[in-house]
């Protein structure tokens, strides 16, 4: 396709809210000069994470489902105390979680509530970005302007016993609103492109015995959350994300969870929730049935296991050409120039290794878009200018290397995937999709070499993390792998 999905998707998906069709996007596409067609259409639909897809056909963006969609926030008396509010993950699902909390804008009847910066308990604060995964909450926290004046790269992201926090003033509330602690935001997105957030102030801090209609409604409401949420354990599994989850319940069930009685999930995995609860999932947090592990395998991917289990070797050695993107190839390649090298023969080996067995024409193939990529990129790369981020790319590369390839063995043992050890299989995932997103943005984001010192320090953490999980995961590659083997007598 000759056109930008980074333009397609800033100038349409992120800001059309009604459903359209494929027809719509080719028209919009048309309108820029660009001509798609029909089939193009759907696939770029089908890889954008700003898209769902309809049951009668059409589409519908994230923009458009989440835009104008009730949720509730209840300051706590922490926040109310300093006269402010934090947004956090309060938003989630839906804001772009893309976009950072402390550039989301809140405004009342048209007008714009102001931010102050306030200082707060490191504990209290990881507990509002814990939708993010509290793995990943020091990094939001540090990424916050509040704290630009603070190393945290340097500190491995450890923070110190208390942080600033970019803030909402909520000064405007309590003067003009009568907004007193106990009482609830119930907001809306109106610009999910730009992150706009309208609010009105509910009085809810009567509420203290949780009874009238009101409280009884949002006692429902906690209740069908749980619910829901359960059903999606089951359906879909531990998702990507806890927002992805959360993304399925509330698309799902919009119109009985999206009302202005709505409760928070802040308060649904504090206080209300029995069964649901943050738990952990290899080095990663999500939401799953509380006291729980997570596991790998379950009857959401039922259906995919048997497809393997219907693969042969020689398919599995297919999928090795055509599943490795041009980006993979290519940082490889830079790789090799940046190590002064220039033999594909020799690069072909090391990306695949000896657990690797292609046909003489599979080899040839793959050798041959090498040297097709080989031939756009040689002449644009620049070795001086590689110094900082060369030695990113080529330890990123490395241990990508080893643990798709253990991936990869797993994957052609025809062993049973239940029968790994569920935690060291999860992580093992984890670590391919960390890595591969990683080596993804070593062409695009600009940031790399500024943040060539931090990369360096997460790689190191990730091959710890590997070392850590390798030897298990061997040893039942090789139980499974002898029980294919059946003693004749």
């Amino acid at each position: 396709m000759d056109f930008s999905l980074e333009n397609l998707t800033d100038r349409f998906l992120r800001t059309v809210l009604d459903p359209f069709s494929t027809r719509d996007i080719q028209r919009f596409c048309m309108q820029l000069g660009l001509r798609i067609s029909e089939r193009e259409a759907k696939t770029l639909l089908a890889q954008s994470p700003y898209v769902y897809m309809l049951t009668d056909g059409s589409y519908i963006t994230r923009a458009g489902v989440f835009s104008r969609q009730w949720f509730s926030i209840r300051p706590t008396a922490q926040e109310v105390a300093k006269g402010v509010f934090v947004a956090g993950d309060r938003c989630i699902p839906f804001v772009d979680d893309e976009l950072s909390p402390s550039n989301l804008t809140f405004i009342i009847d048209g007008r714009e509530l102001p931010k102050k910066v306030c200082q707060f308990d490191s504990d209290f604060a990881i507990d509002l970005y814990q939708l993010y995964g509290e793995e990943y909450a020091p990094q939001y926290i540090a990424s916050d302007p509040a704290n630009s004046d603070v190393d945290y790269v340097s500190r491995n992201f450890e923070l110190s016993t208390s942080v600033n926090l970019t803030c909402v003033d909520i000064g405007y509330l309590e003067t003009c609103y009568g907004f007193v602690e106990g009482d609830r935001l119930v907001c809306r997105v109106t610009d999910w492109d730009a992150g706009v957030v309208e609010i009105k102030v509910l009085h809810s801090h009567t509420d203290v015995f949780e009874a009238g209609p009101v409280a009884s409604a949002r006692l429902d409401w906690y209740d069908l959350l749980e619910k829901k949420l359960l059903e999606s354990f089951d359906s879909a599994g531990p998702c990507s994300t806890i927002a992805e989850q959360l993304e399925i319940v509330f698309f799902d069930n919009r119109s009985k969870l999206c009302v202005p009685e709505c409760g928070s999930i802040e308060e649904f995995l504090a206080r209300y929730s029995k069964k649901v609860g943050l738990e952990h999932y290899g080095v990663e947090t999500r939401l799953w049935r509380k006291g729980e592990m997570v596991p790998a395998i379950g009857v959401w991917n039922d259906a995919e296991l048997a497809l393997y289990d219907d693969f042969d070797f020689i398919t599995m050695e297919t999928r090795a050409i055509y599943s490795t993107p041009d980006c993979i190839f290519d940082e490889f390649l830079r790789d090799m120039y940046f190590s002064r090298k220039d033999n594909l023969e020799e690069l072909f080996d090391y990306i695949y290794g000896s657990d690797y067995s292609f046909s003489r024409k599979q080899r040839s193939r793959l050798l041959l878009h090498l040297s097709e990529r080989n031939d756009i990129l040689q002449q644009s790369y620049n070795w001086f200018a590689d110094q900082k981020k060369g030695p990113v790319r080529h330890e990123t590369l490395d241990l990508y290397r080893q643990v798709s390839t253990l991936a990869y063995r797993i994957e052609c043992s025809h062993g049973k995937l239940e029968k790994y050890p569920q935690q060291e299989l999860v992580i093992l995932s984890q670590l391919n999709t960390h890595l591969l997103r990683m080596i993804m943005s070593f062409e695009t984001d600009s940031q790399v070499e500024n943040d060539a010192e931090a990369l360096m320090m997460s790689l190191e953490g990730m091959r710890y993390t590997f070392e850590d999980i390798e030897d298990a995961l061997e040893s039942a590659f090789e139980t499974q792998r002898l029980r294919q083997f059946k003693v004749r007598t």
